[in-house]
């Protein structure tokens, strides 16, 4: 495949991705977090699906169409990783992020990407979707299927799971399985102290222990 016909498909999977992520943010309040600007495209897009909708923008430096810029009062100008977590506005009023930012290196993509999704799924309301190039699995989000002309893999869409509780413990179970290992990260923010009563954080890591789970400062391998 030429580069040209590769850049064509993600442009495709780009747009599937954004129109079913419409169809499922429909009935949900919040706002349209766009991470990565670049010359506008996406952005004139989301202009079009949420007329309706405040649409947020992160973007280190513009360099967009004029015609494809923001309002300076929905601009987020620039590290990302500076610029989120002052974003405290934006906290779980998110309907939808789009996530769009990073170089021809895939490696160093999916580095960014595990870096500022730690960053991004707090934004998100419960019941709010992700969609992005880069792989963004984690405790919180559940993977959703594809449009049907979209290649697994070239694209992905996720929903903030919404549960609480026991559900929640046994979804941090089956996580940690599937894994073999959670950061302490990943468990200080499944068990809240102020949520859940020592007995049950104590059940928790005993099952973690039966399970062979590792409790790891990073991923091994920078997996993210």
């Amino acid at each position: 495949m030429s580069r040209l016909d590769s850049f064509i498909r993600r442009l495709e999977a780009q747009r599937a991705c954004l129109n079913r992520a419409a169809e499922l943010i429909h009935g949900v309040d919040g706002f349209v977090l766009e991470l990565g600007l670049g010359n506008g495209r996406t952005y004139d897009h989301l202009r079009e699906l949420f007329p309706n909708r405040d649409i947020y923008v992160c973007e280190r430096r513009v360099a967009a169409h004029p015609d494809c810029i923001p309002p300076a009062d929905r601009l987020l100008l620039g590290d990302m990783f500076d610029t989120l977590p002052a974003a405290g506005f934006l906290a779980g009023r998110v309907a939808l992020a789009h996530f769009d930012a990073g170089t021809g290196e895939a490696a160093a993509n999916r580095g960014l990407a595990a870096g500022l999704r730690p960053l991004i799924v707090p934004l998100l309301r419960a019941g709010g979707i992700i969609a992005t190039q880069q792989a963004m699995d984690c405790l919180e989000l559940d993977p959703l299927p594809l449009p049907d002309d979209v290649a697994a893999g070239r694209y992905h869409l996720y929903r903030r799971e919404s549960t609480t509780g026991a559900a929640r413990v046994e979804r941090l179970l089956a996580w940690g399985k599937k894994r073999g290992y959670l950061t302490y990260d990943e468990l200080n923010a499944a068990l809240p102290p102020d949520l859940m009563s020592s007995e049950q954080i104590e059940e928790t890591m005993r099952k973690l222990t039966q399970l062979g789970v590792k409790l790891v400062e990073n991923p091994p391998n920078n997996e993210g």
